[in-house]
């Protein structure tokens, strides 16, 4: 499964020489990581009123060209691997013209009352299952 979402670099996202700040990428793959949980029928809000979070543990960002102001960026996100206690994405953002501004690797685990769940739930896997995305890894 690939999501995919499209945005527009804006002032608050660059320096002053209106180049996009490297934090900024940050908030655009949380954007992506939750959007590709979501479209798997996972509700976080109601994950997270029985206290499971998703939180990240591992972030490796390959920075490959500059990304400006008003530039419409392409985030997509597919998925990596799916183990017992994490799930690792994979994230590419193309510039307008399908330039590669940037590649990452998220890797997240999932806690409940703050501790590490050695299992994923089986309603969390299920959902990966439904959409035959496990079965690609």
């Amino acid at each position: 499964m690939l999501n995919s979402f499209k945005v527009r670099v804006y002032h608050s996202d660059t320096d002053c020489y209106n180049v996009v700040w490297h934090g900024a990428y940050i908030k655009w793959l949380e954007r992506a990581r939750v959007d590709f949980i979501e479209a798997l029928g996972l509700d976080l809000a109601s994950l997270e009123k029985d206290n499971i979070l998703f939180p990240v543990v591992d972030l490796n960002v390959r920075y490959k060209y500059s990304a400006k102001l008003n530039d419409i960026l392409t985030i997509n996100t597919t998925l990596n691997s799916f183990s017992k206690i994490g799930i690792e994405f994979s994230h590419t953002i193309l510039n307008q013209e399908e330039k590669v501004v940037l590649n990452a690797i998220t890797k997240v685990v999932v806690i409940k009352d703050g501790k590490l769940l050695k299992k994923i739930p089986d309603n969390i896997k299920d959902a990966f299952l439904k959409e035959k995305i496990l079965q690609k890894i």
